[in-house]
């Protein structure tokens, strides 16, 4: 069985050589993964990102939750993007890139940059939304599920409560 992930929510480890990383390929992908999140009120970067390289990516750090492996080398006769799941420890996202040359990586990125960052925003969901199944305000759940005929969960920091006319409030705070 593989160990459980480690690393905060919406952190990306990205693995590479320090001269990708300091390179334009690594500045595209730096863009990419500090865009802007949206939905959110004010401007927040969407990940945040750590950088090792392929040298140091042993097993104390390659658990991590989310990993981009990315690496430019002549050896590659095409630009190619793989996604992953699972695959030093779980529930992880890993996404891979390779390419023969700087253009063709940033062009792979060009087309593919918001499926990237989707990949990993959905891993995020999934592991919120299966820790939420486990762990959730029993008393509070059941109200919300009673009065409004829905299945859902609450979470279980969410200690004080509030109904009222077509109106149930939860929340963490005191």
């Amino acid at each position: 069985a593989l160990p459980i992930f480690s690393g905060a929510p919406y952190e990306v480890l990205l693995v590479a050589e320090d001269n990708e990383w300091k390179s334009e390929t690594g500045k595209a992908v730096y863009d990419m993964l500090n865009s802007n999140m949206p939905g959110t009120p004010q401007q927040e970067s969407m990940f945040k990102i750590s950088h090792v390289t392929p040298q140091n990516f042993t097993n104390t750090i390659n658990i991590a939750r989310n990993i981009l492996i990315f690496n430019v080398s002549d050896k590659y006769s095409k630009a190619k993007l793989a996604y992953r799941k699972d695959v030093w420890a779980q529930p992880q996202a890993v996404v891979q890139i390779t390419a023969p040359n700087n253009e063709a990586f940033v062009a792979l990125l060009d087309n593919h940059h918001e499926n990237i960052c989707e990949y990993f925003v959905d891993a995020e969901r999934k592991r919120q939304a299966a820790y939420y199944q486990k762990y959730y305000n029993t008393d509070n759940t059941k109200i919300a599920c009673e009065t409004f005929g829905i299945e859902t969960r609450l979470p279980a920091n969410q200690i004080k409560s509030k109904m009222g006319k077509d109106f149930f409030w939860s929340s963490n705070m005191s």
